[in-house]
């Protein structure tokens, strides 16, 4: 089973696949995981765990791939409208979830 610190680096980085797909140069990454947002705003491998660390190298990676590219911690009260999205749409829905 995977944790939320795994499932949101998971999401981060298919999130990042989609907007290259897309076309998309300027990107600010949000996440309600404050370690999230601290290895990848720092780029400090101590401060995540191990599990995780070849996800956020890859978020790292595909960052490079914009001409302007942010990560902000948002805190989850902030993000409920994101959460209450992902929550109902279906697997077979997922891949047509909208960018806000």
């Amino acid at each position: 089973m995977e944790s939320a610190l795994s499932a949101e680096a998971l999401a981060a980085r298919e999130g990042l696949e989609l907007e290259i797909e897309l076309g998309l140069d300027k990107v600010i990454l949000e996440v309600d995981c404050q370690g999230l947002a601290r290895f990848l705003q720092l780029q400090d491998p101590n401060s995540v765990y191990f599990t995780i660390g070849s996800l956020c190298l890859d978020i790292i990676e595909l960052g490079k791939c914009f001409s302007d590219f942010r990560v902000r911690w948002v805190s989850r009260d902030a993000n409920s409208v994101t959460h209450m999205c992902a929550s109902t749409i279906s697997a077979t829905e997922r891949p047509l979830f909208c960018l806000m």
